[in-house]
């Protein structure tokens, strides 16, 4: 389904893309975990992981959300702007 770029429900899904890319990036680079899909194995559903790690990659996903959020702030106050310059 295609939505246009202004309809929430397209940017939803935006919004989930970039959020399962920033999954599988920190699985990678900090976890060192390839594949995030069960494949019925435990020696390959089931990972060994220092709490380092795993409090690196928590702390990854959060800044990727405050990222996220300060990114959907700045453009709300764009559009706003944008807005009351078509008023005037």
């Amino acid at each position: 389904m295609i939505f246009p770029l202004a309809c929430p429900s397209w940017l939803g899904y935006l919004g989930r893309m970039k959020m399962e890319e920033k999954i599988r990036e920190i699985a990678e680079k900090v976890l060192r975990i390839n594949r995030l899909e069960v494949r019925g194995m435990d020696d390959l559903d089931f990972h060994d992981l220092h709490v380092s790690d795993i409090k690196l990659a928590l702390e990854a996903a959060y800044t990727a959300g405050q990222v996220q959020a300060i990114n959907a702030r700045i453009a709300q106050v764009a559009a706003k702007i944008a807005e009351l310059k078509e008023v005037k």
